[in-house]
């Protein structure tokens, strides 16, 4: 078993590799932009799940999500040339939504704000 340190070690490392693997190039044009917000490995280290953010539409993110998929195995080996592990954690992408709930609830601060100056304005 690994510790909370070396987890976080991992994690920190796969997230460094896989954005800058990405940020060179897939061998695609990703579509909007396009961040690897978080990753997640599990306590044994054999599994990671790679958290994408991406500024766009709806399209922009489901294209880059099918992109990244499809060049899950690029991803693997690369992260595999450059991590000293005797086991490389198997990768997976999955969209972070976080950024979006950020978004919303900021919009809805602000539309609160805005109502509360108006209704101050009318009195």
């Amino acid at each position: 078993m690994a510790d909370s340190r070396r987890i976080l070690k991992v994690e920190k490392e796969l997230q460094q590799l896989i954005a800058s693997y990405i940020a060179r190039g897939v061998g695609q044009k990703l579509y909007g932009l396009v961040s690897v917000s978080r990753v997640q490995v599990t306590e044994k280290l054999r599994t990671a799940k790679v958290f994408i953010s991406v500024l766009g539409s709806d399209e922009d993110r489901d294209n880059s999500m099918e992109i990244l998929n499809e060049r899950l195995k690029d991803i693997q080996k690369h992260v595999a040339s450059k991590l000293s592990m005797r086991f490389t954690p198997r990768l997976s992408f999955t969209i972070d939504h976080g950024f979006e709930h950020m978004i919303k609830i900021e919009s809805l601060l602000h539309d609160i704000s805005k109502k509360r100056k108006s209704d101050q304005e009318e009195e």
